[in-house]
């Protein structure tokens, strides 16, 4: 796909689809994850830190609609 096929699909999706938001995320598959930190505590155990881990999904928004739209041109026109 050139650039201006990619303009024509992006202005198309612009015009049709007003109501939705430019780029929206949503974060999913929050949880939890543990670190090695690479030094050990005053007792002798591994030292870790927790860090809040997500997946950042784009919800009903001009991007995702673009990319949907990009694969199915790419699916038919090659």
């Amino acid at each position: 796909m050139n650039g201006k096929q990619s303009r024509r699909l992006r202005k198309i999706i612009r015009e049709d689809m007003k109501d939705f938001p430019p780029i929206q995320y949503q974060e999913t598959k929050v949880h939890n994850k543990n670190f090695f930190t690479g030094n050990t505590n005053l007792d002798g155990t591994p030292q870790f830190i927790t860090m809040r881990l997500s997946t950042r999904e784009l919800v009903a928004c001009q991007r995702k609609a673009y990319q949907v739209a990009k694969s199915l041109h790419h699916m038919y026109r090659g």
